[in-house]
């Protein structure tokens, strides 16, 4: 499921920035930006109800703008496209909201943090079905 909700940040990514490269791996030498890179910071279940749990996940896409001497008008005007382009995400064919969006800029760098919660179910294996059943009964008075 991580790797899908990756993939579906990486599809609102490219449909706002098309063109852009963006990183799952931590980029290494010959960063070109501009260009994103996806974190994972923490994810987290909590046991709902039955077979229901809920998992949250919390990301924080970085965001490396073109003039990095300069760099706050870009990153300000990508952190409000942000907040638009992450809202929904597609992910198996279902869109899933985020939350507790929020964004700032670190060293240049623009740092927008999300949070994607979905309910999922822990199937468990079925029991066995009865084999053979021996009853025997009696009507009162008999």
């Amino acid at each position: 499921m991580l790797i899908d909700m990756i993939d579906g940040i990486g599809r609102a990514l490219g449909g706002e920035y098309a063109g852009r490269p963006v990183y799952i791996d931590e980029p290494e030498q010959g960063l070109s930006p501009p260009c994103f890179w996806i974190v994972n910071l923490m994810n987290a279940e909590a046991h709902n109800f039955g077979d229901r749990y809920r998992r949250e996940y919390s990301f924080d896409i970085h965001y490396f703008p073109e003039d990095a001497a300069k760099p706050a008008r870009e990153a300000a005007a990508a952190g409000e496209a942000l907040f638009l382009a992450l809202e929904y995400i597609t992910v198996n064919g279902s869109l899933i909201r985020g939350t507790d969006m929020q964004h700032q800029l670190i060293d240049g760098v623009l740092h927008f943090f999300v949070k994607y919660s979905v309910f999922i179910r822990k199937l468990k294996d079925p029991a066995p079905y009865m084999e053979f059943l021996d009853q025997r009964q009696r009507v009162k008075g008999d």
